[in-house]
């Protein structure tokens, strides 16, 4: 799994993220430039910088054929994502400038994955393997954008029919509390949900 980045940097202009290629089942096929990323691990690790003229969608991938292709990015638990650097308390997240992985997946039976609002309105996910579980914030646009219109309802119609969750787990930049003297963390947070 690689993160196309815009620049060493990784921030994408606003018009390039408007064009909407980087969508769940979309087939990109980019150029790869000279540049090296500037960030730090654990975001360097898929960090590949990419010629922004270059992107361009070339197919997509739906049913069978979008599961196949995910499931290469399945871990067999989420501390496995990030090489065993996860550390699970209140939030999940694995201390700034360790070398491992920063993006990654788990699949699990649907029950085992739920989303809802925390008493401050904002989306969370729970995912649960036995006796065990994990929250996480939900980063993902689209789940936001569709509790934001239709609410659980909206969340739920998703989930209809489906028996499995394809869970996309990332890390946030590294971040402490101002003047906290706490070191530097990169919080896990759930990049998107495939139901299926």
């Amino acid at each position: 799994m690689v993160r196309p980045m815009s620049s060493p940097w990784g921030h994408w202009p606003a018009e390039v993220i408007g064009r909407r290629k980087f969508c769940t089942g979309n087939l990109v096929r980019v150029t790869p430039t000279e540049e090296r990323s500037k960030r730090s691990f654990p975001h360097k690790t898929e960090d590949v910088v990419i010629d922004p003229a270059s992107i361009s969608r070339c197919g997509v991938l739906q049913g069978a054929e979008f599961t196949a292709a995910i499931s290469g990015s399945v871990s067999s638990s989420i501390t496995k994502i990030f090489d065993n650097n996860l550390v699970i308390e209140n939030s999940c997240y694995v201390p700034a400038n360790v070398k491992c992985r920063s993006l990654g997946a788990v699949d699990r039976a649907l029950n085992a994955v739920t989303v809802y609002e925390d008493g401050w309105g904002k989306l969370r996910c729970q995912i649960r393997r036995g006796s065990a579980h994990a929250q996480f914030k939900v980063s993902s646009k689209l789940l936001k954008d569709i509790y934001d219109a239709d609410g659980n309802e909206g969340l739920e119609a998703l989930r209809e029919g489906c028996t499995r969750a394809h869970v996309r787990i990332g890390l946030a930049r590294a971040w402490s509390p101002r003047d906290s003297g706490q070191p530097k963390r990169c919080y896990a947070m759930v990049n998107n949900i495939i139901f299926y």
